[in-house]
């Protein structure tokens, strides 16, 4: 299972896309994806749960984010994705 970022390098600026793609062998029916992001302590949704495994997102905020995806099958069995200190500028 992975998640990656849209480009090899931790680093995208404001208001410029990032795209996440996350891999998930395994599981019973359909998956569903919950992306978010960790800045500054502070959990944010980027989407409630959807049955994309990528997702387009553009950070308002400069910072070093965390970002995440729980995914979940409709047996309920979850598993958590990170990318940490990815570093958003302006």
């Amino acid at each position: 299972n992975s998640i990656t970022p849209s480009k090899k390098s931790k680093t995208a600026k404001t208001r410029k896309n990032i795209n996440i793609k996350v891999k998930v062998n395994g599981g019973i029916g359909t998956k569903y994806y919950k992306y978010y992001y960790i800045l500054d302590g502070k959990k944010t949704d980027i989407s409630k749960y959807v049955t994309k495994s990528s997702i387009s997102w553009k950070p308002k905020k400069a910072g070093t984010y965390t970002l995440c995806v729980t995914v979940k099958d409709d047996a309920g069995n979850k598993c958590t994705g990170k990318i940490s200190r990815y570093v958003v500028v302006k």
